[in-house]
């Protein structure tokens, strides 16, 4: 055998090895993505399913706050109802004193008017007639 011939037969051999080398590297890097892969969807899912959870905790807690907000606007449209009832009563009430005030004053200046006709009487009777 010559010495070329065995460098053939070495670098066939190596071609060989070499080969094989690269299958299982790539089997080997194949099943390395693999596992990466589902790896990565396992955690993708996870993350999906944490971010629907959240979003529903954050749909309900913005449900909740929506309520308490339609009921503060309920209890307070409540109280402007009760506000504008009240002042409607008072206006009411105002009403009703000027009309009792008007009789009132109109009363108090007869008695007024009566006073001041029996003052002046008393006046004329007390008085000495002028000679």
């Amino acid at each position: 055998m010559t010495v070329a011939a065995l460098h053939q037969r070495v670098r066939k051999r190596f071609s060989r090895l070499e080969r094989r080398i690269d299958t299982r590297f790539k089997a080997a890097d194949a099943r390395i993505d693999a596992r990466f892969k589902a790896a990565d969807a396992r955690i993708d899912a996870r993350f999906k399913a944490a971010d629907v959870r959240i979003d529903a905790r954050f749909k309900a807690a913005d449900a909740r706050i929506d309520a308490r907000f339609q009921a503060a606007d309920a209890r307070f449209d409540t109280m402007d109802r009760q506000l504008r009832e009240v002042l409607r009563r008072i206006d009411s009430l105002a009403a009703k004193l000027d009309s009792k005030t008007r009789d009132l004053d109109e009363g108090v200046k007869h008695c007024l008017t009566t006073l001041d006709l029996y003052e002046k009487r008393i006046n004329d009777l007390e008085s000495p007639p002028a000679l």
